[in-house]
């Protein structure tokens, strides 16, 4: 009963540091997917907060909606062909009598091709509500899946991986002038996560109980026992999304956005499969769980656009984005009983600058270069 109670106890460690090391990614702008617009792609993302005539900008800056005068339907769609291939070595029941090298492969390729969509509809007013437009855009924000093959060397740090995030932005603009409009959005956001991972429970139990791997033929020792964690969880949040564009002559337009942070706390199931060898005739230790992790993030972004629009556009982009301050992780058990894995994450803001050039040949084609 002891190295039960023991495995319970090690094994919700296990999926509560797998969970930190997975979901840690998703602070990073890697996750991030700024493929909301096939138009602003052509254009190196330069421009996605100030330039005319991409309906895009619902998400990325919603004060340029009042530049558009007929109802806009948009809808883009672009293939990520992701590629992870791991190349290296490691150790199991490192620092232990009992280490060796790990076994396995290295894991195939992690990566797949993935579509990433994204639709949107401006519609502006008239009559008495002419300085008014209204728009929506749904958008997938942020995303990742990696799936390696099972037993490979790093089976016990991930086997797959899938982040999913969706936004239901509703937005509205208001043109203050000529040259000067604001706008502004609320965001709907769904946030759907898997990790799985495999758990060394041979390593655990040789720890536990050295002896149990040392007499012959035992059926224990490490990666002998291997079991699989899976966990996935979701949740629902709510943010916001404000902007204001310049247009001080015909050739030249400024636009700032800023959106607000998400906090997720997603709830779901983790579950446990437990080699036979490890219950030895013990009921297995895992157990349904429901990991809490938050999620938080912001972003800025500053354009503008300048040029001969009926020739030449030379646009550039600078978004900052990045964490206020650090998180802690944490994955608790129901029934009053959590492990708690905690690791900080550093505060900073990352800095990207992107260059495009759109030359316009003919009336209905133009050459965008990034």
């Amino acid at each position: 009963m002891e190295l039960t109670k023991n495995l319970t106890r090690v094994t919700a460690l296990a999926l509560g540091i797998a969970g930190v090391l997975a979901y840690g990614d998703v602070h990073a702008a890697a996750f991030q997917l700024k493929e909301n617009s096939v138009k602003a792609q052509g254009r190196a993302m330069a421009g996605s907060a100030s330039a005319k005539g991409d309906a895009s900008v619902v998400v990325n800056n919603p004060a340029v909606m009042s530049t558009f005068t007929e109802r806009t339907l948009q809808a883009d769609v672009t293939a990520i062909d992701l590629s992870y291939e791991f190349s290296g070595s490691g150790t199991a029941a490192t620092g232990t009598p009992f280490q060796q090298p790990l076994t396995g492969g290295n894991g195939g390729d992690a990566g797949d091709v993935a579509a990433v969509p994204a639709a949107s509809f401006i519609l502006p007013l008239s009559g008495d509500f002419e300085y008014l437009t209204l728009g929506m855009m749904i958008s997938a924000p942020f995303g990742l899946k990696t799936e390696y093959d099972a037993g490979w060397k790093g089976r016990y740090h991930a086997l797959e991986s899938d982040v999913k995030i969706v936004d239901l932005t509703l937005a509205a603009s208001l043109e203050l002038s000529d040259s000067f409009s604001i706008g502004a959005g609320l965001i709907y956001e769904h946030a759907d996560v898997t990790l799985s991972n495999a758990i060394d429970f041979g390593t655990i139990i040789c720890a536990q109980n050295p002896t149990a791997c040392l007499v012959p033929n035992s059926p224990f020792g490490p990666q002998r026992n291997d079991g699989i964690a899976h966990i996935n969880g979701t949740d629902n949040g709510l943010g916001w999304i404000i902007g204001m564009n310049w247009r001080p002559t015909d050739k030249l337009s400024l636009g700032y956005s800023h959106r607000s942070e998400i906090d997720h706390e997603l709830d779901g199931k983790g579950d446990f499969t437990v080699p036979a060898a490890a219950r030895a005739g013990q009921q297995p230790p895992g157990r349904p769980g429901s990991p809490a992790v938050r999620r938080r993030r912001r972003r800025r972004q500053a354009d503008h656009a300048g040029g001969r629009r009926v020739q030449c556009d030379l646009l550039r982009h600078r978004p900052l984005h990045g964490h206020g301050r650090s998180h802690p992780h944490r994955m608790e058990l129901p029934a009053g009983d959590p492990h708690r894995v905690r690791q900080p994450r550093a505060a900073g803001f990352g800095r990207r600058l992107q260059l495009g050039r759109e030359l316009v040949l003919f009336d209905r084609w133009r050459v965008q270069v990034q």
